[in-house]
């Protein structure tokens, strides 16, 4: 059995623990967009505490298209926002400046589908990460048949991963913060994320 997963915008850790662990998945190509989802928006700490940046979609009925098929809307230099946000929560992390021009790169390709453009932040991740693997999507929409279905939050409160400390930009005011986006990770840990991913499981 295949395991399956939508699309997403710098995806939770749990997720690259798992495909640093083996596990494969299929990345959810025929799924309708759904909203308040990891599918356009990461979440990380800050400064102020936890806080997300999503990314803007082109208005309209996008619960009735298929994933693949929704726009980004670029009316408004959401880049630039991002970018900044970033640079404010990660600027004094150990591996900023290390990673982010290569981001940077790819968020200023203007990608015109939200899925496009998950899928080239995914492959550069993974290559941060070390992880080998191609991304590989579903041919049909399938509603079960899946080992692990990460299309519903339901299915991600079930993982039950080793979670252990790593350091982390504001801890010292916030505590330790499990399961951020991987950005996070990659931020604070560098190369040594790779290794981390594998003692979660």
């Amino acid at each position: 059995m295949k395991n399956v997963i939508s699309t997403q915008y710098f995806g939770p850790i749990a997720y690259f623990c798992l495909l640093a662990n083996g596990h494969d998945f299929l990345i959810e190509r025929h799924e309708h967009y759904q909203k308040r989802s990891i599918r356009n928006r990461c979440n990380f700490l800050s400064a102020n505490g936890a806080k997300q940046i999503s990314v803007p979609l082109k208005k309209g009925k996008h619960e009735g298209l298929s994933i693949d098929k929704v726009k980004i809307a670029y009316e408004e230099d959401w880049i630039k926002k991002h970018l900044t946000t970033l640079s404010s929560a990660y600027g004094k992390s150990a591996f900023y400046e290390h990673y982010i021009s290569k981001i940077e790169d790819v968020l200023k390709s203007e990608y015109l589908y939200l899925f496009d453009l998950n899928n080239a932040l995914e492959k550069l991740i993974r290559s941060f990460l070390h992880i080998d693997t191609d991304l590989n999507f579903t041919l049909s929409y399938s509603p079960k048949g899946y080992d692990k279905d990460l299309r519903n939050k339901e299915e991600w409160e079930k993982l039950n991963l080793n979670w252990q400390r790593y350091p982390q930009v504001f801890e010292d005011k916030f505590g330790f913060q499990k399961d951020l986006s991987v950005l996070d990770l990659v931020f604070n840990l560098g190369p040594e994320a790779a290794t981390y991913l594998k003692r979660l499981i």
